[in-house]
């Protein structure tokens, strides 16, 4: 079952990350929202360690990369910042843990689940959106 994934911000008009693309076992449909997250995060963090591995054959971008990055307001390099590969499961307790102190929000097909035990019913083609929360500053600060 292939699921669109969209990363926003709120308080700007265009995501952060854009279609990202998901591959999720269509036996498992229900599946938890943790087990989902869990999902995501176990993909980006093989993806990301498969391009450190990967040699980046042409290392500049092609002329498509530049049409797909334009539509996102960023066209930037293809260079990591990080050359270190991610351990899967610190990756996993930190998304989870982020989650249960409220710094992102997830939305399927446009309804919020919010309990990592509830169900979600994923079909083909449906969409997710994390809404990354900001808090706001200014509170008073007792140091």
């Amino acid at each position: 079952m292939n699921i669109s994934i969209k990363v926003k911000k709120i308080g700007s008009k265009r995501a952060l990350l854009n279609d990202l693309n998901l591959q999720i076992d269509a036996s498992n449909s229900p599946i938890s929202l943790e087990e989902f997250i869990k999902a995501v995060v176990i993909q980006n963090v093989e993806d990301f360690n498969n391009r450190i591995d990967g040699k980046n054959i042409i290392p500049f971008l092609t002329q498509k990369e530049i049409e797909e990055k334009s539509k996102t307001g960023k066209i930037a390099g293809n260079a990591l910042m990080n050359d270190k590969k991610q351990d899967i499961c610190k990756a996993v307790d930190a998304a989870l843990l982020a989650h249960e102190d409220g710094l992102y929000k997830v939305f399927v097909d446009a309804v919020l689940y919010d309990d990592l035990k509830e169900d979600i019913p994923l079909k083909q083609n449906c969409e997710v959106v994390f809404v990354r929360l900001t808090f706001l500053t200014g509170g008073i600060f007792y140091g």
